[in-house]
């Protein structure tokens, strides 16, 4: 996966959400929870618990265009001092990644952090993905 700003120019890797996110297969009530480790900028280190909920499958509108996606509910946790923040994420089966991601509430006011949200604005499937959802003919 690989993130980029309105202009196109390419950002950082963001800590490998992708594998973090999904835990296959997804289906409507579906839920799962990671705990990863994470560290401040000063090198003091801190645990998240993220939790996740498939809430439902619908249609998503974004810039790339309309895809089916599941829904899912991701509450980040900082275990110490028990922040909180609640993203929703649009993960669409025929583009084999998120489509859409909101950020919908915060971390506190003890945590001066504002949420992102992104959106699919193209995408390219490989080669080989495309062979395969066709069968191998054009």
């Amino acid at each position: 996966m690989m993130w980029v700003d309105s202009k196109g120019k390419r950002l950082a890797s963001r800590s490998g959400e992708g594998r973090l996110f999904y835990d296959f297969p997804l289906y409507v009530g579906k839920k799962w929870a990671k705990r990863v480790q994470g560290q401040l900028s000063d090198g003091a280190g801190f645990g998240y618990l993220f939790s996740f909920r498939v809430l439902s499958v619908e249609g998503v509108t974004v810039a790339a265009g309309t895809f089916k996606a599941f829904k899912i509910e991701m509450e980040q946790k900082v275990l110490q001092p028990g922040a909180t923040a609640i993203t929703h994420i649009w993960f669409s089966p025929e583009v084999k990644n998120l489509a859409d991601l909101k950020f919908i509430g915060s971390y506190g006011a003890a945590w001066n952090i504002k949420g992102q949200d992104f959106e699919l604005a193209d995408y390219k499937l490989a080669l080989g993905a495309i062979e395969a959802k066709t069968g191998g003919k054009s």
